[in-house]
């Protein structure tokens, strides 16, 4: 490996671990928000919203686990690269669908006039 590969491996590692740390604190999110809507009379547009910030959190999992295997591989053609790779984009559109859900939730939501934190 050369320096501009070792540069490289040392830049992927770090958005590997700003990743983890993004999961962390879309759980935490998710979580919180689970809390506080239990506090409240329930709405159809908060089921959404809460569905969809747990479906992004499962999706910010799955793409943080996909860049880790990339990362541990030892190359592109290493079996765990490309398993890495798909369990990545499987997470990001998991998250994506999260987000989805979480937009027509607020919408339900601000129709509604309930007062209520759309994330």
């Amino acid at each position: 490996m050369d320096n501009n590969d070792l540069e490289i491996l040392e830049l992927d590692r770090k958005v590997s671990s700003i990743l983890w740390i993004q999961f962390g604190l879309k759980l935490t999110e998710a979580v919180l928000i689970t809390k506080s809507y239990r506090l409240k009379p329930e709405s159809e547009g908060e089921d959404f919203i809460l569905f969809g910030v747990w479906i992004q959190t499962i999706g910010d999992f799955m793409t943080s686990l996909g860049v880790a295997k990339q990362v541990t591989a030892i190359n592109i053609n290493h079996p765990l690269f490309v398993e890495g790779g798909k369990l990545s984009i499987k997470g990001n559109l998991t998250s994506a669908m999260g987000l989805v859900l979480q937009a027509i939730g607020g919408k339900i939501v601000l129709e509604e006039g309930i007062d209520v934190l759309i994330p």
